[in-house]
């Protein structure tokens, strides 16, 4: 999910949103960019 003209994106792991949310903590923000390309490198064959 990508949310229009946002700065900033919280990605982790489904394990991981639920800790964030059970405990209040948010997770660590990064920019929408450097996170899709951080996926295709980890999904690239």
């Amino acid at each position: 999910m990508t949310l229009p003209n946002a700065g900033v994106a919280a990605v982790g792991t489904v394990g991981q949103w639920t800790a964030a949310v059970a405990s209040g903590t948010p997770l660590p923000e990064d920019d929408l960019v450097s996170s899709a390309l951080a996926g295709r490198e980890k999904f690239s064959s």
